[in-house]
């Protein structure tokens, strides 16, 4: 056994000297045979050298890890890469010993890696549908408020202060993926008892904004302050003695900052100079009587910056809204007439960054305590489209993902329920359906997403500081090539990347009920020499420019399949069977290589359908390309469709249908296009127009 166990050393800010160990196995110059290894969570470089030989099989720790593979002899044993990344500068073969437990990332490079006739099942154990802990820190004052940058990589929390035990309120922490590490922090106590409210990075500069509790004179009840990380300097810019401020939100362009507080100008809207910092008062609200806020997640801007929500304290007088609905132009406040007359607390409120979804907690007991409004501007009204029944949540904090698919909550609640969920959100039907939930034991005040929604963060009454990720990644293959010793099957969602090829040497490639091949931006799929099973949406073009080519290969389809993006090449010997439809419904061209042949068997519906009215995106190369109708259904929507050079070949039972009202709109086979009907054939014109050019 030949391993190497290197400590590499270098500085992650704030210059403190941190130890990552890399594990390096094997040698460049003589055999060695080595046990099991794995490999650890690291940004290093595991390598497995060029004469190891991988006798017991490897792993990597998990998903943040990587390693590169350089070896010369076949692996034998349990393979389990947990999501992390291998990295292939040679091809792998695996021996009939291996066998893969749970696949990750693979960045071929352009190597091929050929499986084991005991290589049956390819999965991605993603885990139980709980968050993963990431990261946990203690600290012994609690936590009201915390905030990510918009990179992702600093976290800044706010805490109640106490001089004796806990003196810096405002902490920034850094985050590689893995560990937080105090970065900067600032004691912003006057004397009295504080606590930072609210704090909120820009979003897309280095600049942080606090709100605080007016505890005593002096105080930074409003404060803006520069962070530069390459040197490690937190400093404060702006501050601002006033009353309490609660609520902060920068708009998304992060030219304005809106502040919710207490007492005389409930809310406030600050210009921002990206330069120096400093705000600037550029219209206020004063709400009487006085409205304060509940939480410090009761204000936010919608996605263009012309309208905010904001929430308030159950009004004392009954006739009041506790949701209320602004305009903003820029430079003066208006008053929408648009809110809920809840005759409850508000606790906290999101606005979708995808549209006109706003999310509502709700401080009182006794009623629904998450709602969902939407912002109905086309025709001026704001309306409830779903109340959680839950009645004992108390959200404090609520925030959406990215992509508004999902909303992430924490609370306030009794003894036994659970304080962090995530729901997904259906736009189309708008409800939220429970995904993962976590038992803290603790009140959380505030949860926060990194910008890219692969970690979040939550801190409570307690001072602990969490940091989970939810991201699950998927599995990924890069430029490489997978060739097949026994039929295959695909359990798990397989990411395509580069150009990829599978290579199943005439055998199965049998999709389970998870089991997808979704191809990113750019990439291209070969499936050569395979009989798929089980296929239907199980492979997806995720943009326009991917491509699926197609070299003899059965397909027998279980469900509808539809090609909404991308494009397919069939080349080879083709054949297509089952009881669904195979559907052309993308906008680019589909192609049928010379010397190449596509049967479309008994009981499939072979429709084109494109996404744009063009007619010729279906193309045959020429006279050696073959489309062979055996006993299906040839199906045309009303864009009609132009068959020219190649050869069709009719037979069995074939029926030919349309939607086309006109000729034009119909099925074209045109003078260059040979037909060739078999003797036994029985052609039916079902519908629409067929014109056969002579």
């Amino acid at each position: 056994m030949n391993i190497k166990i290197i400590f590499c050393s270098f500085f992650v800010f704030p210059l403190l000297q941190n130890n990552i160990l890399c594990l390096v196995v094997g040698s460049e110059s003589a055999v060695s045979i080595e046990s099991f290894v794995e490999f650890p969570g690291s940004d290093s470089d595991n390598t497995i050298l060029g004469f190891a030989k991988m006798d017991e099989g490897f792993a990597l720790q998990n998903y943040l890890t990587s390693c590169t593979y350089n070896a010369l002899y076949p692996v034998t044993g349990l393979i389990n890469l947990k999501g992390g990344t291998l990295y292939l500068q040679r091809d792998l073969a695996f021996d009939g010993l291996s066998s893969i437990e749970s696949i990750g990332n693979i960045s071929g490079q352009g190597n091929i890696i050929d499986f084991s006739t005991t290589m049956t099942k390819l999965i991605f154990d993603k885990g139980v549908p709980v968050p993963d802990l990431v990261f946990q820190q203690e600290n012994n004052a609690s936590i009201y408020t915390l905030d990510w940058s918009f990179d992702g990589k600093y976290l800044a929390v706010g805490f109640e202060d106490d001089p004796d035990v806990f003196p810096y309120m405002l902490r920034v922490y850094y985050f590689d993926g893995l560990t937080l590490t105090l970065t900067g922090s600032w004691d912003m106590d006057a004397g009295g008892f504080d606590r930072i409210e609210c704090v909120r990075w820009h979003p897309s500069l280095y600049f942080l904004a606090t709100g605080k509790q007016d505890g005593s004179a002096g105080g930074f009840d409003l404060a803006t302050f520069k962070f530069t990380p390459e040197i490690g300097e937190f400093s404060n810019v702006f501050q601002l003695e006033d009353t309490t401020k609660r609520s902060l939100s920068w708009d998304p362009a992060g030219n304005f900052l809106i502040v919710q507080g207490y007492s005389i100008t409930e809310i406030q809207i600050f210009s921002f100079d990206s330069g120096t910092g400093v705000l600037s008062v550029v219209d206020t609200v004063d709400r009487s009587p006085n409205r304060n806020p509940y939480g410090n997640n009761c204000i936010k801007w919608s996605p263009g910056s012309d309208y905010f929500a904001v929430g308030f304290l159950k009004s004392t007088t009954g006739g009041e809204n506790e949701l209320d609905i602004y305009y903003f132009d820029g430079a003066t406040i208006t008053d929408t007439g648009l809110g809920a007359n809840l005759d409850l607390h508000v606790s906290a409120i999101d606005w979708s960054p995808t549209g006109s979804f706003i999310a509502v907690g709700i401080g009182s007991s006794g009623v629904s305590r998450l709602r969902v409004y939407e912002h109905r501007v086309w025709n001026g009204t704001l309306v409830e489209i779903f109340a959680l029944s839950d009645l004992d949540f108390r959200p404090r904090s609520i925030q959406w993902s990215e992509d508004g698919n999902r909303l992430l909550v924490s609370s306030l609640t009794v003894s036994g329920d659970t304080e962090v969920r995530l729901y997904n959100f259906d736009k189309a039907t708008g409800t939220l359906t429970l995904l993962r939930e976590l038992e803290m034991s603790t009140y959380q005040w505030d949860i926060r997403w990194t910008p890219n929604n692969d970690f979040f963060a939550t801190g409570g009454m307690t001072g602990l500081i969490s940091v989970y990720t939810d991201l699950r990644p998927e599995a990924c293959l890069e430029d490489l090539t997978i060739r097949l010793a026994a039929d295959l099957e695909l359990s798990t969602t397989l990411q395509i990347k580069g150009l990829c090829t599978i290579d199943g040497g005439n055998r199965k490639l049998i999709f389970g009920s998870d089991g997808i091949l979704s191809l990113q931006p750019s990439s291209t799929l070969k499936l050569k020499n395979l009989n798929l099973e089980g296929l239907g949406s199980n492979i997806r073009c995720l943009t326009e420019d991917c491509s699926i080519e197609i070299e003899n290969v059965k397909i027998a389809f279980s469900q509808d399949f539809t090609q909404t993006m991308g494009s397919l090449m069939f080349s080879g010997d083709n054949f297509i069977s089952g009881t669904s439809q195979f559907v052309l419904g993308n906008s680019r061209a589909n192609t049928l290589a010379s010397n190449s042949r596509i049967e479309i068997g008994s009981g499939v519906t072979f429709s084109y359908d494109p996404l744009i009215p063009n007619q010729n995106l279906f193309f045959l190369t020429d006279e050696t390309s073959q489309l062979y109708l055996n006993d299906c259904t040839f199906y045309v929507t009303k864009t009609g469709l132009n068959l020219s050079n190649g050869k069709l070949m009719i037979n069995g039972n074939t029926r030919f249908s349309g939607e086309g009202m006109i000729p034009s709109e119909g099925i074209y086979f045109n003078d260059d296009l040979s037909v060739d009907i078999g003797p036994a054939a029985n052609i039916e014109l079902v519908s629409g127009y067929l014109t056969i050019i002579e």
